[in-house]
């Protein structure tokens, strides 16, 4: 995505069409940027949007997406299911039954794309614990 030229394209736009425009540049990183794991980027849908709010949330998108290849803080269905030796079936069922928390990325598409923060696995984990046994025993002393 080249958000540079969507700036540009942005300071072009016409004032009486500005805002719709504008809006349309929103909507078009914030999906964007949701398939390519920057969840915290993602912006609601928008039928409007101010030029200035706009060109502050590119920068944002600039800053946030530039420079090396950064680790992901989210993982697919099949990497947790590598890392916790099961298959991608079971994983996604846990997310279905609201077990383990997930991001769907793929809004409007035909099938969901979740991604799962590594902390909602953590929590998944603990939830999972068995509690610790109690003794029925008393002691005789």
């Amino acid at each position: 995505m080249n958000i540079q030229k969507l700036l540009a394209d942005l300071d072009g736009c016409p004032d009486d069409c500005a805002e719709t425009f504008a809006a349309g540049i929103v909507n078009t990183v914030s999906k964007w940027v949701a398939e390519n794991g920057h969840l915290s980027l993602v912006r609601d849908w928008t039928p409007a949007a101010e030029p200035i709010e706009v060109k502050r949330y590119l920068a944002e998108c600039i800053h946030s997406t530039a420079g090396p290849k950064r680790e992901r803080n989210t993982l697919s269905p099949p990497e947790v299911a590598q890392q916790l030796g099961v298959t991608p079936e079971t994983v996604i069922g846990w997310i279905k039954s609201g077990t383990l928390k997930a991001t769907n990325v793929g809004k409007g598409k035909t099938r969901p794309r979740y991604r799962i923060q590594q902390s909602n696995i953590d929590l998944f984990l603990l939830s999972r614990q068995p509690e610790p046994r109690r003794s029925f025993r008393r002691d005789l002393a």
